[in-house]
């Protein structure tokens, strides 16, 4: 397990070997650029290209934002989600269990694929804004949910914009390889998810029945379904076809 930390890098670290102290057998790697990084997030993946591939015969690596919570069963699904370069090069976890959201973060990515929902045919912050104005989900429509598995594509396609862009986003490295068909998509199915981005958003998640619900093995999607919290995002629900 890869982690690229910045700012508060050693408070940071201290608090994953806590966390990892009791998981024998998990293999943490901390990539640290330090206190005064003044790049972004998909500029910092770069950084750990040459650690995730160091195995020529890894099919691919699964990359998540650090202000995301997942429940366990949606990342067991996605690191077993199939992968071939060239031809399934991403595949991106959405959420389309709702007709209507509400709490959506202006950041929101919004999602179209296939008639099947398989496969995805565009993603963007564009395509997200009517949900995040509280319009109804256009079928085939949902949204990125935050978590990827991917090849080494990934990495080939964010290094080329580095060199046109000042500013981009794992967003865009997807798109260009949505629009090349190379993305697949897997449904959350109702499944929890927790979008939390400042310190207040944290204190508040921690007392949160969801959080407390999405690690019981009694809970289910129906069980767990709960309104977004104030100033937290929280998904999961009826898949809405």
């Amino acid at each position: 397990m890869i982690f690229v930390v910045s700012h508060n890098g050693p408070l940071i670290v201290q608090e994953l070997e806590r966390c990892v102290r009791n998981l024998k057998g998990l293999h943490l790697e901390v990539i640290d650029l330090q206190e005064d990084y003044a790049g972004f997030y998909a500029a910092s993946l770069l950084s750990a290209f040459e650690r995730c591939f160091t195995d020529a015969t890894e099919p691919g690596v699964l990359i998540s934002t650090a202000d995301h919570i997942f429940d366990d069963g949606l990342v067991h699904d996605i690191c077993a989600a199939p992968l071939s370069p060239g031809i399934t090069d991403v595949c991106v976890l959405v959420d389309f269990s709702r007709d209507k959201w509400t709490g959506l973060p202006a950041t929101t990515v919004g999602v179209k694929c296939s008639e099947d929902l398989e496969r995805v045919c565009d993603l963007s912050r564009a395509l997200g804004k009517p949900m995040v104005a509280g319009g109804l989900r256009q079928p085939q429509m949902g949204v990125e949910a935050g978590l990827f598995a991917c090849t080494s594509q990934i990495f080939e396609r964010l290094r080329v914009l580095a060199k046109s862009q000042e500013y981009y986003t794992i967003t865009d490295a997807i798109q260009d390889l949505a629009h090349a068909g190379h993305v697949s998509s897997l449904a959350t199915k109702g499944r929890n998810w927790l979008a939390i981005e400042t310190t207040t958003e944290l204190e508040e998640s921690r007392s949160s029945s969801v959080v407390k619900k999405m690690t019981s093995p009694e809970s289910s999607p129906s069980q767990t379904l709960k309104d977004p919290l104030p100033a937290i995002f929280v998904a999961g629900g009826p898949m809405c076809m």
